[in-house]
């Protein structure tokens, strides 16, 4: 029934009581508690911590490297354009000259 679904409480967090231990459930059930003490999001937020670091690691290398300018970055772009688009005719002759003898 509702009127005693109203008197529950949600479950609550992990309380420390010291270094080691958490307080008992009886004191701390029907207060108000929050995650920060949580084992799993505690976990959760480290490994967070650690892939930001990495990726900021990672960043300062690909700085290091030295950037591309414009034109380099479109000659290389023009490139790969014209090598795919040769690849592509080439594939196309190939498919054209088993459908049609004389294509090729």
């Amino acid at each position: 029934p509702q009127h005693i679904f109203n008197t529950l409480y949600h479950l609550p967090d992990p309380i420390p009581a010291n270094n080691e231990h958490y307080k008992n459930f009886e004191d701390v059930y029907g207060t108000d508690t929050h995650e920060s003490y949580c084992p799993s999001i505690q976990a959760r937020k480290a490994k967070s911590d650690k892939n930001k670091k990495d990726d900021n690691i990672l960043l300062d290398m690909e700085s290091e490297e030295g950037e591309v300018s414009d034109e380099e970055f479109i000659l290389v772009d023009n490139i790969n354009t014209c090598t795919k688009r040769d690849d592509m005719d080439q594939k196309l002759r190939n498919v054209l000259s088993k459908v049609f003898v004389n294509a090729a």
